[in-house]
């Protein structure tokens, strides 16, 4: 009784589905090109560059390892909101694209030269520096950060058709509210890596 027929998605909602995939894929694809690129950087840098990085290194290791839960909490988390928050912002604005795409390769940048210099200075004791300490919420704040830029760009693209009258875009009250809700449930995520990272990082900082 059930060979002889089968449902089928509506055309529109699968080509909806396909471009949401699409966009999501290209984001994804600059967040590892950023982490490419960080990383090359760091393997052909100036002597300067090098440097500075070995300056914020042990910055940045020296520190983790003397701040509380508490503290490496509340750090993180502020920078992972002031970034989702400039990209809800970015929403509201028909010409914003260039800043939503660029997050995923700007995070992405950020990544690699952090994991590249760690590698470069530390060996093979990086890798468990990475697994141990940055993966772990780096895998939820990337995912996060990923999925608020695909939000933000959608509801841009709405902005920039109501400007364009072939288009015949308009923006309702239903749809800010769930652009809002979805960002709401992406800062709960961004909550959660944050701990992950303060976690982590006062629980096994102080042995790199």
């Amino acid at each position: 009784m059930f060979g002889t027929s089968h449902l089928e998605a509506p055309q529109g909602l699968e080509t909806s589905v396909s471009r949401k995939n699409k966009l999501l894929f290209s984001l994804f694809l600059l967040f590892f090109f950023g982490v490419l690129y960080g990383a090359l950087i760091v393997s052909y840098g100036s002597p300067q560059l090098i440097e500075t990085l070995s300056f914020m290194k042990e910055s940045f290791l020296s520190l983790r390892a003397e701040q509380s839960l508490l503290q490496t909490f509340l750090r993180s988390f502020g920078i992972h909101a002031a970034l989702l928050t400039l990209l809800f912002l970015c929403g509201f604005s028909a010409i914003s694209h260039l800043v939503s795409f660029g997050m995923p390769a700007f995070y992405g940048l950020g990544f690699g030269l952090s994991v590249g210099y760690l590698y470069a200075s530390m060996g093979a004791k990086a890798i468990l520096f990475t697994v141990v300490i940055i993966l772990p919420h780096s895998i939820i704040s990337t995912v996060a950060l990923v999925l608020a830029s695909r939000e933000s760009i959608r509801l841009s693209n709405l902005f920039l058709a109501g400007f364009i009258p072939k288009l015949s875009g308009s923006i309702s009250l239903q749809a800010v509210k769930l652009y809002t809700l979805k960002y709401v449930i992406l800062l709960l995520f961004l909550l959660a890596a944050s701990f992950l990272d303060g976690l982590f990082t006062f629980l096994f900082a102080r042995f790199f």
